[in-house]
């Protein structure tokens, strides 16, 4: 089947892309970032593209493949403004591969990283604001049906800050479905393996329970609670007893920070992050709507002008600074390198 799909497909696919340098690698593929020259014979520039490509014959590894196939045919499905787009897909040095947005900007795992005395104010509403942004690509994506009008129950399963992408012009963008389950299908190829960061794991993860949606509400969760405290709700989620204590569920002391307090937030968290899923919310929306209420109750109204000022402040001070304290651009990690996932 997929020999069928990939055979011949696009032979004109190397004369499209001038590859400008190699960003990362897995065991079974790599990403590059690329140049697209589709009008530039009729002087209207580049486009700089991701792509993504298997690096061996397909008719070697058809079970990558089929995953790499699933997981384009996913992001292929998935068209809003919080999300990265595919924009091509073809055949390239007869290897499959796929051209997704570039996203001109840092990761928010990357942003809440950089040095604070060298960073301007990282503002509480401009978190609450790109954490927004991001739960409405989610939402999407979860509401999203085939053709037929019928739901994918689309899962991300994998949701972290290093998926959280902001661009220089302010815009958030949610990344990397390369892990996703749709109608209880698993994109991905290993058996009884966490699929995902082990400090974002859900309980039902853990014990190798089927996941839905409510997995993505559980993750978002942990990934509102740590950018706003700037810590991890289990003090022991770098110790052997983290996934017992995640089984057992987070400590009431957690939602006592002062930045959740503060934001009147421990009751959604509570909800977000249940150990049992049927307890949790149920359903990403209702955590956007509690969130602009937040915002509106206490009068702030930040928006992507306001981050583009804050990563443009970044990006002028690196290039000021001898330090180039500036993370990487993107944290682009090829999906199929599963292994890389488990440890970091």
């Amino acid at each position: 089947m997929a020999d069928a799909i990939l055979s011949d497909r696009d032979p004109a696919a190397n004369e499209r892309y001038r590859i400008l340098g190699h960003l990362s690698s897995g065991g079974m593929g790599e990403v590059f970032l690329a140049e697209m020259r589709a009008f530039a014979e009729w002087g209207y520039g580049t486009r700089k593209v991701v792509i993504k490509r298997v690096k061996d014959s397909p008719r070697e590894r058809d079970d990558v493949v089929r995953h790499f196939l699933a997981e384009v045919a996913i992001s292929w499905r998935l068209e809003h403004q919080n999300i990265v787009r595919v924009v091509d897909f073809g055949t390239m040095d007869g290897l499959p591969f796929v051209a997704m947005e570039f996203v001109d900007g840092l990761s928010l795992w990357d942003l809440s990283r950089v040095p604070t005395p060298v960073v301007p104010e990282f503002p509480t509403a401009l978190k609450l604001h790109v954490l927004l942004e991001a739960m409405r690509g989610l939402d999407y994506a979860h509401r999203r049906t085939d053709d037929e009008g019928r739901p994918l129950h689309l899962v991300h399963r994998d949701l972290n800050p290093a998926n959280v992408l902001i661009s220089f012009e302010g815009e958030v963008k949610l990344a990397d479905f390369g892990l996703s389950v749709w109608r209880g299908r698993d994109v991905s190829t290993e058996a009884n393996v966490i699929k995902g960061r082990l400090d974002m794991v859900s309980p039902e993860q853990i014990e190798f329970e089927p996941v839905d949606q409510r997995t993505d509400i559980y993750q978002m969760g942990l990934m509102i609670y740590r950018l706003l405290t700037g810590i991890h709700p289990f003090p022991t989620h770098q110790d052997l007893s983290y996934f017992d204590d995640v089984l057992r569920g987070v400590p009431e002391s957690s939602f006592e920070h002062p930045a959740i307090r503060g934001l009147d937030l421990a009751e959604l968290l509570r909800e977000m992050m249940a150990v049992d899923p049927a307890d949790r919310l149920p359903s990403i929306r209702d955590a956007i709507l509690r969130v602009e209420r937040v915002l509106a109750d206490r009068g702030w109204f930040p928006g992507a002008t306001a981050l583009a000022d804050l990563l443009r402040s970044l990006r002028a001070a690196d290039a000021a600074s001898s330090a180039n304290f500036t993370p990487r651009k993107t944290d682009l990690k090829f999906d199929f390198e599963f292994d890389s996932k488990l440890i970091g």
